[in-house]
């Protein structure tokens, strides 16, 4: 075997290995953590606002579940996009200094050169970054807001309706800005990025 044929097969070797911990986060569903403290146990809300509460936090459990998915997906190939289109494009101009006549040596440069240009294509054309930070300002964003209602509900009014009203209302304003983020992130062949990040919903 030569020393080529040896960089070749230990390069991508070491490239499908390293792939396998991001395609069982592709394939695997995101799981929420246990929500607690609850409404349920809250000192604040009387029997039916936690009742109201605890049905609109169900509700909305599919979507944090989905958030929390596609975020964990999109950084789990975004840091192997981010360490092999380093790694392939500090290679190619070494190695392309070292090709020799062997047919082997031209093969192994154009394939981890292919290796490093196909994943940041694959990572603009899906726009990863993007949607990455869009799902996580989602989920990051809702937890912020229920934290604070169950801290300090007089922040969102004076009164227990008031502040329901509130919390359900800044909480849709979250919904549908990570709904537009992602309806603005999809695959798309365009040069310019995507701008799905969800402004904050005050």
């Amino acid at each position: 075997m030569s020393s080529w044929t040896l960089v070749l097969v230990c390069y991508v070797a070491i490239a499908f290995v390293s792939f396998t911990p991001t395609a069982v986060t592709i394939c695997r569903k995101g799981k929420l953590l246990s929500g607690k403290p609850s409404f349920e146990a809250s000192i604040h809300f009387s029997d039916l606002a936690k009742t109201r509460l605890m049905q609109h936090e169900e509700r909305i459990r599919g979507a944090l579940t989905y958030w929390k998915s596609r975020a964990e997906k999109a950084q789990s190939f975004q840091h192997y996009c981010l360490v092999w289109v380093t790694l392939s494009t500090a290679l190619v101009p070494f190695l392309s200094q070292a090709v020799t006549s062997d047919p082997t040596s031209k093969w192994t440069v154009t394939i981890i050169g292919a290796h490093g240009f196909i994943l940041l294509a694959l990572a603009r054309t899906f726009r990863v970054e993007e949607n990455h930070k869009s799902f996580r300002n989602g989920e990051s964003e809702y937890l912020d807001l229920r934290r604070r209602m169950l801290d300090d509900p007089t922040s969102f009014g004076l009164d227990e309706e008031e502040q329901l009203q509130s919390y359900f209302r800044l909480s849709a304003a979250i919904r549908r800005s990570v709904r537009n983020a992602e309806t603005r992130n999809y695959p798309s062949v365009d040069k310019g990025p995507g701008h799905g990040t969800p402004g904050s919903a005050q």
